[in-house]
């Protein structure tokens, strides 16, 4: 069977324990087979809509920029909500829905909780590490580095970088004037939370296309009148996909909005379960793949996209790693920068980047990365055999080779950078 038939199957499993975000499954519909439309998790009254022109457009630009004033990358934030989304493609139709808390504070500090259908995950980070836990599988990670400062989420939200919860949630409201191209005030609005009843004045903001995209993103804010806080945000999308239209839907409703309070330290720190195991990565458990970690690396000889031959034992005394790959793969794209980060960073360090593509035309591979200015060398696996060796399944797939020559982490799916640095300290690079 070819790598491209496999990979997703067993890739998106890897990708899902890495970055819990709420899964879609199966959705009740309505007589005529359609998703209806989430409600956001609160209820809602919709009162006359507004009119008057000019004037309303420049109320609804004041509204939003009030708005967005009321985060700031420098104070504490906690809120408490529902995220829900909806997918319909011709008769299909899926809908999922999470409960989530998250914090932040000055410092690198942040917590990203979620309920999802009875299960737990937790992200915590105390400005120095960051951990994260998934109660189903009874695993932790921990690594240095820090969550994404708060000035980041706008852009994050509009495809700038992997979107999570904490982006999906507060990117709209934290950068609710990144990219924005017009807003105007569409009605007034109820929205029921734990506080009570928030009157709303309920805007539609229409942005720049994301970051690879040309379709723009037209969003509906709801912002309270009585503090200006953005207590609900939702869009619609809809994209053509052969002779059917993909209809997806995401709305978030914050219950509860904390902004500038005093927040304890003891909201940031981790401490493991009773029984939960660390890992370097998430895997679900009773996963079969093939793990060579702890066993010698297989050696192997592959050309570079300019024809020069390469060795792996020529670099024993170094730490190599290997990023398994495909231009046509998306998760592979996603890791690619951090992967050139740590190329250049560690340059003349002690660690050889080895991006070796897999059965694709040298060309192909070569336009790719000049393309995009990477700066690891390109290995060519035209039949995929050190892929086997290897036990490159799915891809991407990392393997790291210590300095003895003995394989020190294999990781499969899309992981944060953190996840690759502490797979290099745990082979003795730092």
């Amino acid at each position: 069977m070819k790598l491209r038939t496999i990979a997703f199957a067993l890739l998106l499993p890897a990708l899902l324990a890495v970055i819990p975000l709420p899964m879609l499954a199966a959705a009740p519909t309505t007589g005529k087979g359609t998703t209806a439309r989430p409600s956001g998790g609160t209820s809602a009254r919709r009162t006359r809509p507004a009119s008057g022109g000019a004037a309303v457009h420049a109320k609804a630009m004041g509204l939003l920029r009030a708005a967005a004033s009321r985060w700031s990358a420098d104070r504490t934030y906690r809120v408490h909500g529902v995220y829900r989304q909806a997918a319909q493609l011709g008769a299909q139709s899926q809908s999922a829905s999470a409960t989530f808390e998250l914090a932040g504070a000055p410092g690198g500090r942040s917590r990203e909780e979620i309920y999802e259908n009875g299960t737990e995950s937790l992200t915590l980070s105390d400005g120095n590490y960051t951990s994260s836990f998934i109660g189903s599988f009874g695993q932790y990670t921990r690594h240095r580095g820090v969550t994404p400062a708060l000035d980041s989420l706008g852009r994050m939200h509009r495809g700038d970088a992997t979107p999570g919860v904490r982006s999906l949630a507060l990117g709209p409201a934290a950068g609710a004037l990144d990219g924005l191209e017009s807003v105007r005030l569409l009605r007034a609005d109820t929205v029921h939370t734990e506080a009570g009843v928030q009157h709303c004045d309920v805007l539609l903001a229409s942005y720049a296309p994301a970051k690879g995209d040309t379709a723009k993103v037209k969003r509906e804010v709801w912002v309270s009148r009585a503090d200006s806080v953005i207590v609900r945000h939702g869009l619609r999308t809809e994209r053509a996909m052969g002779d059917r239209t993909l209809i997806e839907e995401r709305y978030v409703t914050f219950d509860r909005v904390q902004l500038g309070a005093s927040l304890l330290d003891s909201l940031f720190a981790f401490t493991p379960p009773a029984g939960a195991r660390e890992v370097l990565a998430f895997e679900r458990p009773g996963s079969n793949r093939l793990d060579l970690t702890g066993q010698s690396a297989p050696g192997f000889e592959l050309a570079d996209v300019d024809g020069a031959l390469h060795k792996l034992e020529e670099h024993r005394g170094s730490v190599v790693l290997l990023d398994f790959w495909a231009t046509w793969c998306g998760p592979c794209r996603m890791t690619m920068p951090a992967l050139d980060r740590l190329t250049r960073e560690f340059k003349g360090r002690g660690l050889v980047v080895y991006s070796v593509n897999l059965r694709e035309r040298g060309d192909v591979a070569a336009n790719f990365m000049t393309q995009r200015g990477f700066s690891m060398t390109t290995l060519l696996d035209r039949d995929g055999a050190v892929a086997s060796l290897y036990g490159a399944t799915a891809i991407p797939s990392f393997v790291i080779v210590g300095t003895d020559g003995v394989i020190k982490a294999h990781l499969v799916g899309a992981h944060a950078e953190g996840t690759m640095r502490a797979a290099l300290a745990r082979a003795g690079l730092e």
